[in-house]
């Protein structure tokens, strides 16, 4: 009896299955297949509401493209003089353009110690027609304002009677040499026959005095003082009708060039 049950014993643990670990069923790689690949996520779009534009500086090549809008051209324009100050008697050459040339009838050069109307003022030329080039003279007293500035307007009109302005300002100084017409007087009167004496006072480093009649027909050029002329009327006046009122010239230069200018009038009757 003892025999068979230690059998029957024997039997069931050679047929019971052995009980395996878990734990390190679960850690062997050939316990179970193992799925290594890592799935791609792609982000979710952004919602076109929540795009935030970016303000990008400008670039040198960009900004060295950009294009100026054009200017406007003014009416009338008097170009930059070339010195920023002027003898008394010395000439100043104007250069006047205009926008539209074609609807301008004529432009006026006005010499005036002010802006306003109270200020002394003269027209000094005239042209009707392209170039609007002008060589005007420097007054020496009347016309010179309390702060030494002559004031030099060119006067565009148009074919309506209207006219369109521009203004450069002449800061005037005293000459280094002088001059005075002491014969004869301005407005003096003369008969067409008689010979006017001409007789020009200097001071400085004047070397030689021009004279001019009418509108700048060269007379003589006196190179030694005293500085005297005889002018004979009736060679410059013959066949006169009425009284004639024309400038008498003259131009003191100095040894460099430079020159004054000065005139008065010749009344002469036939």
């Amino acid at each position: 009896m003892d025999k068979l049950i230690a059998l029957l014993l024997s039997l069931t643990v050679l047929f019971t299955p052995k009980h395996k670990n878990v734990a390190n069923t679960v850690a062997s790689p050939s316990a179970q297949i193992v799925n290594t690949t890592v799935p791609t996520v792609s982000p979710p779009a952004t919602p076109s509401t929540t795009v935030i534009p970016t303000k990008s500086p400008i670039s040198a090549a960009t900004s060295a493209t950009y294009t100026q809008p054009p200017q406007k051209k003014s009416p009338v324009s008097i170009a930059p003089l070339p010195k920023s100050t002027y003898k008394k008697g010395e000439y100043v050459g104007l250069d006047v353009s205009v926008a539209d040339s074609g609807e301008i009838t004529k432009v006026v050069i006005g010499v005036a110690s002010g802006l306003t109307s109270k200020d002394y003022g003269f027209e000094a030329a005239t042209l009707s027609q392209p170039p609007f080039k002008f060589n005007i003279r420097i007054p020496e007293s009347t016309y010179i304002s309390s702060e030494n500035k002559v004031y030099l307007t060119a006067y565009a009109y148009k074919k309506d009677g209207s006219y369109l302005t521009d203004t450069v300002t002449v800061q005037v100084v005293d000459s280094d040499i002088t001059a005075r017409i002491v014969k004869p007087t301005d407005n003096q009167i003369f008969n067409v026959n008689d010979t006017v004496d001409v007789e020009v006072e200097t001071t400085g480093e004047a070397n030689k005095v021009e004279l001019f009649i009418g509108s700048g027909l060269l007379l003589d050029t006196l190179t030694n003082k005293p500085f005297t002329y005889k002018l004979p009327l009736s060679k410059y006046f013959h066949g006169i009708t009425g009284k004639q009122i024309t400038p008498l010239g003259i131009k003191i230069y100095k040894p460099n060039g430079e020159y004054l200018y000065k005139d008065v009038n010749l009344q002469v009757n036939p």
